[in-house]
């Protein structure tokens, strides 16, 4: 059975990126001896971790790999990967760029530069292949569909935070981060966003909803984050809003939740919206970059717009959220990448 060497974050903390990584794993874990180089700031036991900064085993697992692919973000270690996988052991590498939204003109140069060396380039959109200039990419939504049986039970209080908000009649309506951000001095996520548009419908609408805002890592932003609950508090939303830093599987919560919002000022392929669209659950998203087809879009930072449209879905105005089923054969795509 060949090798193959994944590279990114992997779980905990959840995001996703993370998420896809975990999920093609085991999506291919019968065709190939699967193993993994993580990236993320959380070390788990028995998986090695770059972090580490133990050159032996990562050296090992590049030599025993058939085929390497790389879905890091930081441009330092996917240049880092690429180089040393190709250039030091000629292996068959593939490359996902999954956001380039960060990068200087100076690292989309070396980027483009670096890209040369891969022998197959995925990008999540085709935004991506067109600002770095790729003609031979493939575009590919970092995307492969959940197996609700095997996800993990929602947290003990979450459940019972949705089972008070239902037993009020109030719909549901879950958002997520990876983490507490600034993207341009505005909040990446929209948390700021949410709590507005939260007091401006249930204080001056009258609306019976609730909102679970669920972030994966506060990655030294605590202070940002009790800044947000001190706003709530204040606006007396407690009872509507649950803000938590929690590890839970968002999948789930999504298969609870009556509307689900990506409100991000930037982004690349959403794991959020395409989870939605496939559990047939409406999602409002913002407008930075093209969203799959079924997504109700609005007016990036546009608090008046985003509220229109959770009015307009709360008193069910026509919307088309239909889901947009699946029909790839995830597997054998990724085998045939792989191969070909």
């Amino acid at each position: 059975m060949p090798t193959l060497l994944l590279i990114g974050p992997l779980p905990e903390p959840k995001g996703g990126i993370s998420i896809h990584i975990q999920r093609l794993g085991r999506l291919l874990e019968n065709d190939f001896n699967v193993r993994y180089v993580d990236e993320s700031r959380e070390i788990k036991p028995g998986l090695y971790n770059i972090r580490s900064k133990k050159l032996s085993p990562y050296l090992q697992l590049i030599r025993s790999a058939d085929i390497v692919h790389i879905q890091s973000s930081p441009t330092v270690l996917r240049c880092f990967h690429l180089l040393i996988a190709k250039l030091l052991f000629r292996k068959r590498v593939l490359i996902t760029i999954h956001s380039i939204w960060r990068k200087s003109a100076s690292e989309i140069q070396l980027i483009k530069l670096v890209l040369k060396l891969a022998d197959k380039v995925i990008t999540v959109n085709s935004d991506i292949s067109e600002k770095l200039g790729l003609v031979n990419s493939v575009v590919q939504p970092a995307f492969i569909p959940p197996v609700l049986d095997s996800e993990p039970d929602l947290p003990e209080m979450v459940e019972k935070w949705l089972e008070k908000q239902k037993t009020q009649s109030r719909k549901i309506i879950t958002a997520n981060a990876f983490r507490i951000e600034l993207h341009e001095g505005k909040d990446l996520y929209g948390i700021d966003l949410c709590i507005e548009m939260m007091r401006r419908l249930v204080h001056d609408k009258g609306l019976q909803i609730s909102l679970v805002f669920i972030i994966s890592s506060l990655d030294q932003a605590g202070s940002r984050l009790e800044e947000y609950l001190q706003r709530i508090k204040e606006w007396k939303l407690e009872d509507h809003v649950l803000l938590t830093c929690t590890s839970l599987s968002f999948v789930r919560l999504i298969n609870q939740s009556d509307i689900v919002l990506r409100p991000t000022c930037t982004d690349g392929d959403a794991l959020t919206v395409r989870e939605s669209l496939y559990l047939n659950k409406p999602v409002i998203a913002s407008d930075v970059v093209v969203r799959p087809a079924g997504t109700i879009l609005f007016k990036n930072r546009n608090l008046s717009d985003l509220c229109a449209r959770v009015i307009s879905l709360i008193n069910d105005r026509g919307q088309t959220h239909n889901a947009i089923k699946q029909g790839n054969n995830y597997r054998v795509f990724y085998k045939n990448l792989y191969y070909y």
